[in-house]
Parts: C-alpha cells; sequence; structure tokens
C-alpha cells in the first residue's frame, strides 16, 4: 500500500502546504515548529538526520505502484545505547486517503524500519486523547497506553490531555507474525 523513503528537501514545499494553521501544527508537531512552518526549520530537523548514527529520521510516505506522496512520518530522540525512539509527526496528506488504511500501513512501515532496520526494542509515541483515530491506528498496531497527561498541551482557551504509548519489538514482530498468517489463510 505504501513505503517510505527519507525526507528530502524538495519534499519541503509539499509538506509546508499541508499545514494549514496553527492549531493543526501544535497537534502535529507539538512546539518542534513555530507556526507558519517555513523551509528554515524544516531544514534544520533534516539537519539532525545527519551522520552514522542520527537521532532522527523523516520520511516520505509514498504509494508502493505510482509513487505520489501521501504522507509523512517520523522516528526521533533515537537513542541507541537504549534502543529506543518516539514515533512522531505522522499526517496523511489528503483527507479522501485518510480512513483507508494508509495511515496505518505507514506507521507498520516506520514501526518495521525503526525495530529492523534500527534494531530498537522500544518506540513510543505521544498522542492527544481527542486525536481518536490515530488512537485506533496505535492500539491496532499493538501499542498499549502508559501514562495520561492532563493539560499537557494548551491552545488559546483549549487544554489537550496526552496519552503517550509504547510498543516493544517482540510485540511488533508478533503482531507481524498474525498478519502474514491471516493474509495467507485469506488467499
Amino acid at each position: 500500500m505504501v513505503k517510505l523513503r527519507n525526507f528530502e528537501e524538495a519534499d519541503i514545499h509539499h509538506l509546508i502546504g499541508r499545514i494549514p494553521d496553527e492549531r493543526f501544527l501544535l497537534q502535529w508537531a507539538g512546539h518542534q515548529y513555530q507556526y507558519p512552518l517555513d523551509r528554515a526549520q524544516l531544514l534544520k530537523s533534516l539537519e539532525r538526520t545527519r551522520g552514522g548514527k542520527p537521532s532522527h529520521f523523516m520520511f516520505t510516505a509514498c504509494r508502493r505502484l505510482e509513487g505520489t506522496v501521501v504522507g509523512h512520518i517520523e522516528l526521533m530522540n533515537i537513542d541507541y545505547a537504549n534502543e529506543s525512539a518516539c514515533l512522531g509527526r505522522a499526517l496523511i496528506c489528503q483527507a479522501e486517503d485518510r480512513g483507508k488504511g494508509m495511515g496505518t500501513a505507514m506507521v507498520a512501515e516506520a514501526l518495521n524500519y525503526g525495530f529492523n532496520v534500527l534494531g530498537l526494542m522500544e518506540i513510543n509515541i505521544g498522542v492527544f486523547d481527542f486525536n481518536k483515530p490515530a488512537i485506533a491506528c496505535y492500539r491496532k498496531l499493538g501499542f498499549t497506553e502508559y501514562e495520561f497527561r492532563e493539560h499537557a498541551r494548551q491552545f488559546e482557551n483549549e487544554s489537550w490531555n496526552l496519552v503517550m504509548m509504547k510498543l516493544f519489538n517482540h510485540e511488533f514482530m508478533e503482531y507481524h507474525s498474525r498478519k502474514q498468517y491471516s493474509e495467507q489463510l485469506s488467499k
């Protein structure tokens, strides 16, 4: 359904065009970026992806057959010593692509990269409790909640709660094995 490739400078304009307002930017990226999102901010993030053991990986998700861009996702705060990272900034760009499994496929690809390429043992994610589709996606892939942070973010007169979730390598591998088995049975 989707494949990941490294985010490149040429992708910056596409991503910027998907951030409609300050509220959306805060929901998507936390306080990492300031509105309006611009090229300089994304270039700074892209710099963290350089080197032998970067602390950050930025991906563009593309349709497997056509190669058209469908989304964006990142692995951040990679701790090679503790074999952990945070997954974040997951975005399906077009509203018409949402609810069709693309987000789940994109997250699964990022998890596969983290666990199988980088050799991580644990991946965490924080998601606002009002983002029910994202929470359902993460649960479907095996993430479990481990912390609930009330009033974690403020936006104007809103107070947002944050759900912290985690997934261990062995849990993802079990999910992946079950998925492959059920796909074989349906053939």
